[in-house]
């Protein structure tokens, strides 16, 4: 088990890296800087939410298997949460949400929730209840 949830860990590192460095390149091709984006603070916000999620599956699965869904739907909740408190007002500054503003957001919360959703379907595969 250990060793799924390592392999599992070491892909979300690789893909969450490469999909930083490749939207930051493209920022950067356009002349847009990462604080204009918010990216940093997005990829942060989320990565660091992934890494408590699977530390805390780590360390209490066997006692809160019964309530992994809550938990998955709790940090979902605190991600948004944290996005409307931080991120989302300074998108809104200037009336609109731009597309480049929307992407900065979507992309590592969407690449996290996929993760976490895979993380979470090979561990109940895995347990038994």
């Amino acid at each position: 088990m250990l060793k799924l949830k390592n392999k599992l860990f070491f892909g979300f590192i690789v893909v969450f890296l490469t999909s930083f460095l490749i939207q930051r390149y493209i920022l950067e091709k356009h002349a847009i800087p990462l604080t204009a984006s918010k990216i940093v603070a997005s990829y942060l916000i989320n990565g660091i939410f992934v890494y408590l999620f699977f530390l805390l599956i780590h360390f209490f699965l066997e006692k809160v298997k019964n309530y992994l869904g809550f938990i998955f739907i709790g940090f979902s909740l605190l991600k948004f949460v944290l996005f409307f408190i931080f991120i989302y007002p300074t998108y809104k500054l200037n009336g609109a949400i731009s597309s480049m503003e929307f992407t900065s957001f979507f992309i590592p919360y969407g690449i996290c929730l996929l993760f976490e959703i895979v993380f979470l379907g090979k561990l109940l595969n895995n347990l038994k209840f």
